[in-house]
């Protein structure tokens, strides 16, 4: 028996069994009718998409390794969680942390800023950012908190530390790049790591204890930084 999933209006069914292609040009038209949504509090329809976040949130979903297939169902995925915020949509924890995780795994894609989906991974964290979504991992078990802040702290490094990132500063600084490319790069490097640095210090003062797992990743990025 099919699963009854319920999607905005105009948007195609989106199964596991579809090809890539496929997949990114249906989450691309779902994406953008979720930007547009309403919250439920607004909607006055608490349950609604609660199905399609949980088909979003299956493995084969998740566990897809194209870049352009995990940058529109993290947007998805945010703005689902963001019609529901500030309610938890999903019942069990372990699902929830997996979402998260994904979604943050997805970020490190900010560390190219070239990529023609750059705005996209830009988009997402912004809402992240705006809608606060990453504290939903305070009511998670420590451990999968922990799980979620350590793999934010660990995407967020990389991208601080991109070599694009790197490489444009330097062309900036010896006079390669022009001035206008190089200020609005830079402007753009300092939006992404402003971003990060806020939800990373909001997520470590509402967690009930900083393990020593997160202070690891800390030490590792921040005591003792990696020499490329």
């Amino acid at each position: 028996m099919p699963e009854d999933v319920e999607y905005p209006p105009n948007c195609m069914p989106i199964p596991c069994s579809s090809g890539n292609s496929e997949l990114v040009k249906r989450l691309k038209i779902l994406s953008e009718a979720l930007q547009e949504s309403d919250t439920n509090d607004e909607s006055g329809h608490p349950d609604r998409y609660r199905t399609l976040l949980s088909h979003l949130a299956k493995s084969c979903f998740l566990e897809n390794k194209s870049r352009d297939v995990q940058i529109w169902l993290a947007c998805c995925l945010a703005d689902i969680l963001r019609v529901f915020a500030p309610n938890v949509p999903l019942g069990d924890p372990s699902q929830l942390r997996d979402v998260l995780i994904f979604i943050v795994r997805t970020l490190k894609g900010l560390e190219s800023p070239s990529n023609p989906l750059f705005r996209r991974y830009f988009y997402l964290l912004e809402n992240l950012s705006v809608v606060s979504t990453l504290v939903l991992a305070v009511d998670l078990p420590p451990e999968d908190a922990t799980q979620v802040l350590r793999t934010l702290l660990k995407t967020s490094m990389e991208v601080a530390n991109g070599k694009e990132w790197r490489s444009e500063t330097q062309a900036s600084e010896d006079g390669s790049a022009t001035e206008d490319d190089g200020d609005e790069r830079s402007e753009s490097r300092d939006k992404v790591i402003g971003l990060l640095i806020g939800m990373i210090s909001k997520l470590l003062r509402d967690v009930d204890q900083v393990s020593a797992e997160v202070l690891d990743v800390l030490f590792f990025y921040l005591i003792n930084p990696q020499k490329n």
